[in-house]
């Protein structure tokens, strides 16, 4: 399932083919969520979707008023997603009531991330907030240099994110408290993955990491040919991720060696 403009298509996996397409209010730029028979996205014009999948209809949509950029996440029955009207929204995967709202003091571009009743999200106001799941409560906040972009990935006992300050960050869950930070050269918009121990993210720096997820010792780091933003895919030993000047790279998992790269048509 992609966005594509005003579109959100179902494409065979197999062979590309377009099964289906849904017309939607605007364009498409959240990456849909599937929760068994459902699907969830948002658009740009601030309209939250539920779909069937069993029956290709929509079964609700929810509109906010004010452009949406966060990919929404689904837990346990319930849909939280963040808003540029500076809102993070809890709705019900079923109905799409409005179960809460909480306001922080920026957009919310970034995708909330899940664990152990608490919802933790990144705002371009510098602060990462965690919540309680169930109220929309401020558990604790973080304060930051810079706006941020960076979805949050946690690996208990971390959070772990990127600011507009160039810092990477890891904070205790439980007490909003920093662990460790790694600086890089610029922006960090990249949202970072975790494996094994390992936190894998990108820079404006043109350099893609590794940090020790512990430490935020620096393992390895690769050099790019552009800005990255993506965050990276992992798999079978191999880090995919890649950089504004339109290259797929893949790297190696221990070492950080270019094992190939590839060029989109358009460079983009």
């Amino acid at each position: 399932y992609v966005g594509v403009h005003r579109q959100l298509l179902c494409l065979d996996a197999r062979t590309g083919e377009r099964i289906w397409g849904l017309v939607v209010d605007d364009l498409v730029e959240t990456s849909p969520g599937v929760i068994g028979s459902m699907l969830y996205f948002a658009d740009a014009s601030g309209t939250i979707y539920a779909l069937t999948l069993d029956r290709q209809g929509v079964a609700w949509r929810t509109p906010t008023g004010m452009a949406i950029y966060s990919s929404p996440a689904v837990w346990e029955g319930a849909l939280y997603v963040g808003s540029t009207d500076f809102k993070v929204r809890r709705l019900n995967a079923q109905t799409g009531e409005i179960e809460w709202e909480f306001t922080t003091g920026g957009e919310v571009l970034t995708t909330p991330a899940y664990f152990g009743g608490a919802v933790f999200v990144g705002s371009c106001d510098h602060r990462l907030y965690c919540l309680d799941a169930a109220t929309g409560a401020k558990r604790w906040e973080f304060q930051t240099g810079g706006e941020i972009h960076s979805s949050p990935a946690v690996s208990e006992p971390y959070v772990v994110f990127g600011s507009r300050d160039g810092c990477l960050y890891a904070v205790d869950i439980a007490t909003g408290k920093r662990c460790w930070y790694f600086e890089a050269k610029d922006w960090v918009n990249s949202s970072p993955a975790v494996s094994d121990g390992v936190v894998y993210f990108g820079s404006h720096d043109h350099k893609v990491y590794a940090l020790e997820i512990e430490t935020g010792v620096c393992l390895w780091e690769f050099e790019t040919d552009g800005p990255v933003e993506s965050t990276a895919a992992i798999s079978e030993g191999t880090v995919y991720i890649g950089d504004d000047e339109g290259y797929l790279y893949a790297l190696d998992l221990e070492s950080g060696r270019e094992l190939w790269r590839y060029r989109t048509p358009e460079g983009e």
